[in-house]
């Protein structure tokens, strides 16, 4: 498999965090990408569900998803449950670029590289993780391919 580049810069930082109500924010959403570091590498996607509200808008511009969104705990469970056992989806995801953060919403940018479908995948992502009361309301996804 060929390795991605990820040296984009010097190490994982973040904006500063001003108040608890960012602290708590970041907090989630370090774990939800924690989570799906795991679920890429292992198939185990349960520490991700945990994280994610029973009302979730999950966003991506994934063929796979009808109209680039679904809505819903279940709905991202057999999405990802899709991903693992029919299309075959593993390898890493390496953060690569600073966190931005408000008292809501986290922005991380991260190289995907691994096996997808028939396909070895190499993508820049950006995620924004929006969390309301402690867990994730929406999740947005943007790819592109390096």
């Amino acid at each position: 498999m060929p390795a991605c580049s990820t040296d984009r810069s010097s190490g994982i930082t973040h904006s500063p965090v001003r108040n608890v109500a960012q602290h708590e924010t970041l907090q989630i959403a370090q774990q939800a990408f924690a989570a799906q570091q795991k679920g890429v590498a292992t198939g185990d996607w349960s520490d991700f569900l945990a994280l994610i509200g029973d009302d979730i808008e999950f966003r991506s511009p994934s063929p796979h998803l009808p109209n680039g969104v679904i809505y819903g705990k279940p709905a991202v469970a057999k999405l990802l449950q899709k991903f693992t056992t029919e299309l075959n989806l593993k390898g890493k995801l390496t953060q690569t670029q600073p966190i931005v953060i408000n008292e809501t919403t986290v922005a991380i940018e991260f190289v995907g590289e691994g096996q997808f479908g028939d396909e070895i995948v190499c993508h820049d992502l950006v995620v924004f993780y929006q969390i309301e009361q402690g867990t994730i309301k929406r999740f947005r996804e943007y790819i592109g391919q390096i």
